[in-house]
């Protein structure tokens, strides 16, 4: 005969995003072939009572039940030492990455107040504009906090945004990693285009001239009204000087 047994585990909670062994996604791979394993036992379990079965539950559920790879699982209180220069204070391992979100609304759960500027999406740029919650794309002026993380990854990154960080990672040692962080305030200038300040300077020009040639035209049209008007007076004043000519007669 068998005999079923039922046992009540924990269920855990994490990032979407992670970074697993070789070995434990085999261990998964293999375990959800099985009926009896406990990763098909716990989907089975999540369908049938219509629970929510994310990224976020189901894999470190299954991680913190396995005994010979939960014990792989980094303290979040890790110090990563720095490799060779002592002087060099070791790094807290907070997140396996970093990242800048939510810095439209403040948490109290993670006290994520924002202190610095961020970067925007340049208008000419094909890179998507950021939500509003997040995650804002990353520079140089970021490296400081990058590396007081201690974390592993980053996120996240583009060439159209911040080139020069893209260029500068990935580092071997934390050495490596450039203590840049941000200025007090930075104000950045529109991107000289000589192009479109060429074609101004021209319509500017042939403005001008036009005007130029305006005012010419009606100097010249005023100055012509002058001699008609001249030749009027004349006239009338000889019409005058002929009638008085033949009274005195």
């Amino acid at each position: 005969y068998s005999v079923q047994r039922h046992e009540v585990i924990t269920a855990h909670f994490g990032s979407q995003w992670m970074s697993l062994t070789y070995k434990f996604c085999e261990h998964l791979v293999k375990d959800m072939a099985r009926k009896d394993s406990l990763a098909s036992r716990y989907k089975n379990y999540l369908v049938t009572t219509g629970r929510l079965m994310s990224d976020e539950t189901f894999i470190p559920t299954i991680l913190m039940h396995t005994q010979i790879y939960n014990e792989t699982l980094p303290p979040a209180t890790l110090q990563v030492a720095s490799s060779s220069d002592t002087k060099q204070p070791p790094h807290k391992f907070i997140a396996i990455r970093y990242e800048r979100m939510d810095e439209h609304h403040p948490t109290g759960i993670t006290h994520s107040y924002p202190k610095y500027q961020r970067y925007d999406v340049p208008e000419s740029s094909y890179a998507d504009e950021p939500r509003v919650w997040g995650p804002y794309f990353l520079g140089v002026y970021d490296l400081r906090s990058i590396k007081a993380s201690g974390a592993l990854w980053i996120r996240k990154v583009s060439m159209e945004v911040d080139h020069n960080l893209v260029e500068l990672l990935p580092v071997e040692t934390w050495e490596e990693l450039v203590d840049i962080g941000w200025p007090k305030e930075v104000r950045v200038s529109e991107v000289p285009d000589w192009e479109r300040t060429k074609l101004g300077l021209m319509k500017q020009a042939a403005r001008k001239q036009r005007l130029k040639r305006q005012r010419d035209e009606e100097d010249a049209s005023d100055a012509n009204d002058e001699d008609y008007q001249y030749d009027d007076y004349v006239f009338e004043e000889d019409e005058e000087q002929e009638e008085q000519h033949d009274e005195e007669l």
